[in-house]
């Protein structure tokens, strides 16, 4: 849980930089030939499921912000 605007711009960092890395995975995920393609989308699952709990908790912070 967010509790002050520092953790609030952490974590929007951080939601950046997830973005970025499931972005690339996804590119990769054709170009990738050592890992198994159903790895690869594992790990952009998890990623993903990562991603939107943090969206979750900005989401809570800034209705609670007002």
């Amino acid at each position: 849980m967010i509790q002050n605007e520092r953790q609030y711009s952490t974590t929007k960092t951080q939601v950046e930089k997830f973005a970025a890395v499931i972005a690339q995975l996804r590119n990769d995920l054709d170009a990738s030939n050592h890992i198994h393609p159903r790895l690869r989308q594992a790990e952009i699952d998890g990623m993903e499921s990562l991603l939107a709990d943090l969206l979750k908790e900005i989401d809570e912070y800034e209705a609670t912000r007002g």
